[in-house]
């Protein structure tokens, strides 16, 4: 490669460089903030602030979850203590949901593209901490989430684009 075309490729790449500096990463914080806000589903609810959760059965009962100090209980139909473990999994599960609707409808979809990433980042992150043997199960129970991200990165820069 002769001097001259060495040259326009050290300054197209600090062109590029400089770009992704300036565009990415200063005011990155800000940004970030920006999109926190805008990617809420329920922007005044926070998951620590729900106390109770009611649902109605497809036979007409009504169950009602509540939380106390030492965790969730089944307040109705009788009172008894809930399995914490399960009733943070549904939690979970609702919110999984409520983002599959929002991306159904077409709802904020650079936002709920965020949302997706952090759970899911945010799922790996706990698994990885507490049972770190996931990463080599045979069926990728954390491996695949490394793709998933992936494609979430491109649906958002996909959005980006639109």
């Amino acid at each position: 490669m002769n001097p001259r075309t060495t040259l326009i490729l050290v300054v197209l790449a600090a062109a590029l460089f400089g770009a992704v500096y300036w565009g990415e990463i200063r005011g990155a914080d800000e940004r970030r903030e920006a999109e926190a806000l805008e990617k809420l589903v329920f922007p005044d609810v926070e998951a620590d602030a729900i106390e109770a959760l009611a649902f109605d059965a497809s036979d007409g009962q009504k169950v009602l979850l509540t939380r106390t100090d030492s965790g969730w209980r089944v307040a109705e139909p009788v009172d008894f203590p809930a399995d914490d473990v399960a009733v943070d999994g549904l939690v979970s599960s609702l919110a999984d949901l409520a983002i599959a609707v929002a991306l159904f409808i077409g709802w904020r979809l650079r936002a709920m593209a965020m949302v997706q990433l952090a759970m899911v980042i945010g799922y790996t992150a706990i698994l990885t901490v507490l049972a770190p043997a996931l990463w080599g199960d045979p069926f990728g129970v954390l491996l695949k989430n490394l793709p998933i991200i992936a494609l979430i990165l491109v649906h958002r820069v996909l959005e980006e684009e639109r």
